[in-house]
């Protein structure tokens, strides 16, 4: 078989999906255009992946990439092309075009299978280099104009093929998240915290969190320590008591030095799950609050203000202060592992947190 060079190649593939195997060789130094109704996967079964085409244009059909290298590669509906990293792909540009003629139209284009990731590669370089497309991740972009190149950051801002020797290309990535406090990998991923175990911590990039919330749909909102307005650290268990709604159940994961305010009005349930925390201030501002504790766990003090209540009874542990304001109410079995301290004044003011 000699290069096939016609002016372009349109319907190769079938309803049910075929293989074209480029076999080393090129198919057209124009455009390859695939239509609807058509399916193909290509790859290249020679010893050095020589296989090539000038644009591969996907408009309506669907399109596996394994192998070849490509001057173009060109989708116009969603998820029409799929490049699996399994092989060898070189493509010397990237872009998305969609009909302008509506803003409803939309172009979404997950170009990679989970696990890979693109790669800008120099071989003019000594030695070759491999540079990482950061913010390039099985990412949905949408779009009612024309995308000049569907990369992002340094890589999006020229419509211009690369020059001999670049190409971007598909291998394995593995993302990773350097510490606890960066949540976002190199290729722009951010972690979704999918698996958080009981203490809090986060298996994908160990971020440890200090509170979860379940809503009424079971979707789990997680918590973790930070910086308040006046750069003050402010607890992740105060954040969730300031976020969720009235009636919310908020669960301690783990953490040291945890203080709360509940606050705003609220009846909320503090699941400890066996945890400890530190001190919760039940009322800052004007209006009741209630607050339910359940579970096991150490609190070493809690201060109840006017017009604010607590009910400690389904909750077991060991409690150092448990500070009382005139007009706030307290349901617990008192026992010697709890001191209680009355208080006359109705104080609302506390330190800022």
């Amino acid at each position: 078989m000699d290069d096939y060079t016609a002016d372009y190649v349109t319907n190769i593939g079938t309803a049910s999906g075929c293989t074209l195997d480029l076999n080393g060789f090129r198919i057209t130094t124009s455009q390859v255009i695939i239509y609807e109704n058509h399916v193909l996967t290509i790859i290249d079964s020679s010893e050095k992946k020589t296989g090539s085409m000038g644009a591969l244009w996907v408009d309506g059909g669907h399109v596996t990439m394994r192998d070849g290298s490509y001057a173009e590669l060109i989708a116009s509906y969603a998820d029409s092309i799929k490049i699996t990293g399994e092989g060898t792909v070189k493509i010397r540009k990237i872009q998305m075009i969609c009909e302008t003629g509506g803003s409803d139209k939309k172009v979404v284009a997950d170009l990679l299978e989970p696990g890979y990731a693109v790669y800008l590669v120099d071989e003019k370089a000594s030695p070759a280099t491999y540079t990482l497309v950061n913010g390039y991740h099985n990412r949905n972009n949408t779009s009612s104009s024309y995308l000049q190149q569907y990369l992002p950051g340094d890589f999006k801002d020229s419509p211009a093929v690369l020059p001999e020797g670049q190409y971007y290309t598909v291998a394995a990535h593995t993302h990773d998240f350097a510490d606890s406090a960066q949540t976002t990998c190199a290729c722009g991923l951010t972690c979704d915290h999918a698996t958080v175990n009981a203490d809090g911590e986060c298996a994908a990039c160990g971020k440890v969190f200090i509170a979860e919330v379940k809503d009424d749909k079971d979707n789990i909102s997680y918590y973790a320590d930070g910086i308040n307005a006046g750069g003050n650290t402010r607890s992740g268990l105060d954040a969730a008591f300031a976020a969720v709604p009235n009636g919310s159940t908020v669960a301690v994961l783990g953490g040291d030095s945890i203080t709360a305010y509940p606050d705003d009005g609220k009846s909320l349930t503090l699941a400890l799950n066996g945890k400890d925390v530190s001190n919760i201030y039940v009322g800052r501002s004007e209006g009741a609050n209630s607050l339910t504790v359940t579970g096991t766990g150490n609190i070493q003090n809690i201060y109840m203000h006017q017009d604010n209540e607590a009910d400690l009874t389904g909750w077991t542990g060991k409690m150092e202060q448990l500070y009382v304001y005139s007009g706030g109410k307290v349901a617990a079995h008192i026992n010697k592992h709890i001191a209680v301290r009355p208080r006359r004044t109705a104080r609302r003011s506390m330190p800022s947190i």
